[in-house]
Formats: C-alpha cells, structure tokens, sequence
C-alpha cells in the first residue's frame, strides 16, 4: 500500500478507481436489486445484498486504514535507527565508533 499511495499521480489513479467501484455497488445495492420483481424475494435476493454490503464496507474499511497508515507512517528521511542483518554488523562498528558519543544495549548475545 506504501508503493501504491507515495506517488500523488497514482494515489489519486487508486481513489478514483476504489471510488468507482464503490459507487458501483452502491447503484447496484440500492437501484437494480429493489427493482427487481417485488414478489420474489429469495434467499438468493437476500444473499447478494448481504454480499453486496459487506464487500462495500470490506473495501471502504481496508482503503480508509490504509490511508490513514500511510498518513501516520514516519517518514523514511526522519528515521533514526535502521535494522541491520547480523552478518553486516561488522561493516557499521569501525564507523559507528567514531561517531557515536553513546551507546545503548539492550538485547543478548549467543
């Protein structure tokens, strides 16, 4: 979701098309279904509007979530600790020692 909201042109590409389909559940909800024959009301009728109105709110949900993640995500630029492989650890120490003032430990070693 990061990849697909980080550039304007294709977050806006992404909204356009989630609004699109919900609109078209939505018409199909509340205008085809009820138009239908009155008379016949199945389980069948009744089981694509329980559908129908779950994937609206599936999809309202999981879009909104993930805007709101992507809003609240730290910037990479503002990041101050880095996850390194363990294999790699011998390759920052040389640096890291000249130009830390500080250090913290707080895990094991085996």
């Amino acid at each position: 979701m990061k990849t697909l909201l980080k550039h304007k042109s294709t977050r806006r590409n992404f909204l356009i098309i989630v609004g699109l389909i919900l609109i078209l559940i939505a018409v199909i909800r509340i205008f085809a279904i009820p138009k239908s024959d009155p008379n016949v009301i199945n389980e069948t009728t009744e089981y694509f509007k329980l559908l129908l109105d779950n994937l609206f709110i599936a999809l309202l949900v999981t879009t909104f979530l993930g805007w709101f993640t992507f809003y609240i995500e730290i910037p990479e630029s503002e990041k101050k600790h880095s996850i390194l492989e363990p294999n790699r650890i011998k390759d920052y120490f040389p640096k890291a020692r000249l130009e830390t003032d500080f250090w913290y430990f707080s895990g094991g070693t085996g």
